[in-house]
């Protein structure tokens, strides 16, 4: 489950077919340090509260899971963004 450097060089939408591969939640791992930031943001514009912020991220990414395996993703930053937008 630790990240390696091969993980964090790949694109999005090869660690989202990895991921519906093998369900490896290192994955998922890769995906949210990637994308932490930009979610909290989005969560912290909306919210403005930073302890609310740092949950909806956490509720986020507990979901994308789930998520992953459900939907046909294109572009994943542009629907991670919505997503977070859309969650709170």
């Amino acid at each position: 489950m630790f990240l390696t450097q091969k993980d964090s060089n790949k694109r999005d939408e090869d660690l989202i077919d990895d991921y519906r591969k093998t369900h490896d939640r290192g994955v998922l791992g890769t995906i949210f340090s990637r994308y932490s930031a930009l979610v909290y943001g989005v969560c912290l514009k909306y919210l403005k509260d930073s302890d609310e912020a740092k949950d909806a991220v956490m509720q986020l990414f507990e979901n994308l899971a789930t998520s992953l395996l459900e939907h046909n993703i294109q572009s994943f930053k542009s629907w991670l963004y919505v997503s977070s937008r859309n969650h709170v």
